[in-house]
């Protein structure tokens, strides 16, 4: 499975997957991210408070709107109006979804 050749979205490239050693590594930083994201909470609950104005929040590239759900989280604890993008998986495929945005 993780040697197998996979196309990058552009279907102009062939890249192998990375060695299962880095998946589990992005595994273990991920879920520390995450764990440091709850450990600041405190903290971050002293900046000021928003004005209820909206926020749409973009996720990184090759992410979705899952992956900015605490940031959404947070915006809305502090008084603003997130929104999710709810375009998929953002493939940096800019003159596509320019109009949707």
């Amino acid at each position: 499975m993780f040697d197998e050749v996979y196309r990058i979205f552009t279907g102009n490239e062939d890249i192998k997957r990375p060695a299962k050693v880095l998946f589990w590594a992005e595994i273990g930083r991920a879920s520390m991210g995450l764990g440091s994201y709850f450990m600041s909470l405190p903290l971050l609950q002293l900046l000021p408070q928003g004005d209820e104005h909206p926020v749409l929040v973009i996720p990184g590239f090759m992410t979705t709107d899952r992956t900015t759900a605490p940031l959404r989280f947070y915006l809305k604890s502090r008084s603003y109006v997130p929104y999710r993008w709810q375009l998929g998986r953002n493939l940096a495929n800019f003159h596509e979804i320019e109009e949707k945005v």
